[in-house]
């Protein structure tokens, strides 16, 4: 590729003069780096809702620790802020495409105040705003060679990382699991709250068997797709290495060590689109490397040749599903019903959407009849975005991604010299000293992923165990990172050279991981969205003219600096100061309860929804809780406690049933018999596909037993196999037909006169 060399800027320079705020920057740059291993070895589990209080499986990654991993994710943004306020030949870049993913991100945040569960919204709202950040840093602190082999570097280690994991998971967890199970199998159904849901606890218990490779993400597709984009970034580097130092065959063969490992771990996580996108990105990255003068010579032609032909295959997709119904396999026409559904969800929200992470809700009532799973994603990120954030959201991402892959693709690179430091000593990222950084990365987010991902109220032996485990993870990723970054074993120093392969292979990493992304949600888990964020970023800075000689406007930096800190102290106090606050009284509820003293439970979970007032489920939780004592005055303050739940999220279905169930088994269920038949009525308007809902509706109006609830009982049974006949023979919520013969049965006997005595 005849690339466009850039004006030489020594202010850009890494490790370039001796000026006291350069730390800024250098910190910055640490603490990036850290937080995107951090967040990639750290579970999520802030969205759910399945666990019970009661259990004692240890747990971690809440909503509070997601958002100050958030917070801390916008730091490095506030430094660069801070070392442009402070030194004056320091020069921020301008990209128009971080300003539409800026103006995507607050458009997801005010979805907050549409949408139905709205702490779901805010909570992905933090998660766009932090990966908006890593964005925008990564493109200011990524400005040479040689920190963008650092970056590569450090994904290698994550990489061999993974794989350590993978390996433990697969060898020591997996069979210790299993044994586990068989021991205590209703136990464990029982704390995950699936002891009366018979079909989702034999979902669970087929995942947690399987042995499938999910690592520390909420699918084995997302694991995949993190592998593939660390895959292609190592062959990058191992091949860039090739062509740099052919001599150096140990450090070469460590790198090469990574690609089995990558291959393993995607056979492992059973996934099929990741079983074909590495073999494109290493087409991809010998025709790009082959025609590379020819590309930089027609980058304008090429880039819309791209968008011409990225179009013309959604068209073709769109059309395909149309004209048959579904695409060419099972698994693809799975994922073109959700986005059926999701477009009848856009129908009918067609300019805002109904607000981030509040798709599931929508779905359901929506959803193909062919179609039973209850999916919270569309498995489509410009799908997604159509569906929870209207019209406006969907032109946003368009915008986004549009311009960021004609900024990535413009050739433009970094200057080749590495300026040494005149002021003794060598720049700090130039010699044996320079490991320190990954020392300094290694260490932070190992300390990170331990206080945000390790449940310390656990067994004294996991809490070690866990620690030892990270530990052991994060020194792998060091050795990986230190091997990856130096010129050769030979001549052990950070290695400045020009890295055109490297920098082709993490353009198509970027470009593989939006192709999974097509048919799966990985960019919405926060650890991929904020390895991804700061990838692109990273490019994006190498990729960006200098702006030597350009203005400097400190005054809007001063006021961008000012206001950053301000609406991050906001977002601290406001925000996640009271969402800790909630968490810690949930947890502490779950002692109470696990120790008999529910009264205790009651307050607590009381207290946690009057912190953070915005979730719903603090009510619902406290709920279940005073469901399960008696007494006239418990009861009551019960049934006010699901209405709060139910005014909080009015599109939760679970709400509406518990009710209805509750006064059923009260004993003035008679006088209650209006709002039970509103309640599963409600339940029915949000899920109306549900076959075993249509059922139990049926089976309350049989026991409420007056002639018109004995009419609609035996118009319920029939909904009911009129859905069941549309599900596929082999679908497990299709009933029986030993099932299907007893309900038609009782139909018969509903449609007698009410004088002749019905089947109970």
């Amino acid at each position: 590729m005849a690339d466009r060399e850039a004006r030489k800027r020594p202010q850009e320079m890494s490790g370039a003069g001796s000026r006291p705020v350069e730390w800024l920057t250098q910190i910055a740059f640490v603490l990036a780096m850290a937080l995107v291993v951090a967040r990639a070895t750290t579970t999520d589990q802030s969205k759910e809702r399945g666990v019970a209080m009661t259990s004692e499986t240890p747990r971690a990654g809440g909503p509070a620790a997601a958002m100050g991993l958030d917070l801390l994710c916008c730091v490095p943004a506030i430094l660069v802020l801070a070392r442009r306020v402070s030194d004056r030949a320091y020069v921020l870049r301008w990209s128009w495409s971080i300003l539409a993913m800026g103006l995507l991100a607050v458009m997801g945040v005010a979805s907050t105040l549409w949408a139905s569960n709205k702490f779901w919204a805010m909570l992905e709202g933090f998660h766009l705003i932090a990966a908006l950040a890593m964005l925008w840093a990564g493109s200011q602190l990524v400005r040479s060679w040689l920190r963008l082999r650092m970056v590569g570097a450090v994904l290698f280690g994550l990489l061999l990382a993974y794989f350590a994991y993978s390996l433990m998971y697969r060898l020591v967890d997996v069979p210790d699991l299993k044994k586990h199970f068989d021991q205590y199998r209703s136990e464990i159904l029982k704390e995950q709250g699936l002891s009366d849901d018979p079909f989702r606890a034999k979902q669970f218990e087929n995942k947690s068997l399987s042995g499938e490779l999910i690592g520390f993400f909420g699918s084995a597709n997302t694991m995949a797709a993190m592998v593939v984009l660390l895959l292609i970034v190592t062959i990058g580097l191992g091949v860039q290495r090739r062509m740099d130092d052919p001599a150096d065959a140990t450090g070469i063969g460590i790198l090469i060590i990574g690609v089995p490992a990558a291959i393993w771990m995607i056979w492992a996580a059973r996934s099929k689109t990741a079983g074909v996108t590495p073999v494109i990105a290493v087409a991809a990255l010998a025709a790009a490397w082959h025609w590379r003068g020819a590309l930089a010579r027609e980058a304008r032609r090429v880039y819309w040749a791209g968008v011409g032909a990225v179009t013309v295959g959604a068209l073709a997709v769109v059309g395909h599903g149309l004209y048959h119904g579904g695409l060419v396999s099972q698994t693809l026409t799975f994922r073109w019903h959700y986005w059926v559904g999701a477009m009848r969800v856009f129908a009918r929200h067609p300019l805002v959407g109904v607000g981030l992470e509040n798709f599931g809700a929508y779905y359901v009532g929506v959803r193909l009849p062919e179609a039973p799973e209850e999916v919270k994603d569309p498995h489509n990120f410009l799908v997604r975005f159509l569906a929870e954030l209207g019209l406006i959201g969907g032109v946003l991402c368009l915008a986004w991604l549009g311009r960021l892959a004609w900024e990535l693709t413009r050739p433009v690179t970094p200057v080749d010299v590495l300026r040494k430091s005149t002021a003794g000593g060598g720049a700090p990222y130039v010699g044996m000293r320079a490991i320190s950084a990954f020392v300094w990365i290694a260490g932070i987010g190992l300390a990170i992923s331990v206080l945000s991902g390790v449940d310390f109220s656990a067994d004294k032996g996991y809490v070690v165990f866990e620690i030892l485990k990270r530990f052991s993870l994060f020194a792998l990723l060091l050795v990986g990172a230190s091997v990856g970054a130096i010129k050769s074993l030979q001549a052990p120093e950070l290695d400045g050279r020009p890295a055109p392969v490297l920098l082709y292979a993490m353009l198509i990493g970027l470009a593989m991981f939006m192709v999974h992304n097509l048919v799966d949600f990985s960019l919405f888990e926060p650890g991929p969205m904020i390895a991804f964020a700061f990838l692109a970023g990273s490019v994006l800075g190498v990729r960006q003219p200098s702006v030597a000689g350009q203005k400097k406007r400190t005054a809007i930096a001063a006021v961008a600096l000012g206001a950053s800190i301000v609406l991050w102290l906001v977002a601290a106090g406001f925000v996640w100061a009271p969402t800790a606050a909630a968490e810690d009284a949930v947890g502490d509820a779950g002692v109470a309860l696990r120790h008999g003293r529910a009264l205790e439970a009651l307050r607590l979970l009381n207290q946690a929804r009057v912190h953070q007032p915005l979730n719903a489920d603090y009510a619902f939780r406290a709920a279940t809780v005073a469901m399960a004592g008696s007494g006239t005055a418990v009861n009551r303050e019960a049934l006010a406690l699901l209405d709060l739940a139910i005014r909080g999220d009015p599109m939760e279905t679970k709400y509406y049933l518990a009710r209805a169930r509750y006064l059923l088994q009260s004993e003035d269920r008679a006088a209650q018999r209006e709002q039970i038949l509103k309640d599963f009525r409600r339940a029915l308007e949000l899920d109306p596909n549900q076959v075993s809902l249509h059922v139990e509706f049926a089976e309350a109006l049989r026991g409420l037993g007056t002639p018109a609830d004995r009419a609609e009982a035996a118009r319920e049974y029939e909904t009911a196999l009129k859905y069941n006949a549309l599900l596929k023979a082999d679908e497990p919520k299709r009933l029986s037909e030993a099932k299907v013969a007893e309900i038609k049965k009782l139909i018969e006997e509903l449609r007698q006169p009410a004088t002749q005595p019905v089947t109970r």
